[in-house]
């Protein structure tokens, strides 16, 4: 998939590969991935992020950079948006509990190897 939001990314966004036109894209750009993706008969496979996909939280993406990302998701993938949809899977609270608690899994075991390197470089023969 591919992203853009300026002139530049024109040929891409209209290339055929699944892409988004972000919804900061200014206005040529996105007259421009309009017009030539219908010449170049790829318009099913380019879409232009509008904003407005309301998650499970009630937050509403507004479709600027990584929100644009995430609602052509949901346009060319269907099964996100019930994910974004289900409430367990955007708990945000929820996922940073699980990391904290992954990372401080991992930074523990991290100190219990490098204990036990340190013991086994003291022991000698």
């Amino acid at each position: 998939m591919f992203a853009g939001d300026r002139g530049n990314d024109v040929a891409a966004l209209v290339s055929g590969v699944a892409s988004v036109a972000v919804a900061n894209a200014d206005a040529e750009t996105q007259r421009a991935v309009s017009r030539e993706a219908l010449a170049n008969n790829t318009a099913g496979n380019t879409y232009q992020a509008r904003g407005g996909l309301k998650l499970a939280d009630n937050r509403v993406l507004n479709g600027n950079y990584a929100a644009g990302i995430v609602e052509e998701l949901t346009h060319h993938q269907p099964v996100w948006r019930s994910h974004l949809l289900d409430a367990q899977w955007i708990d945000i609270k929820r996922l940073k509990a699980q990391i904290t608690s992954i990372s401080f899994v991992c930074l523990n075991s991290a100190r219990v190897m490098r204990f036990a390197n340190v013991g086994a470089n003291t022991v000698s023969s």
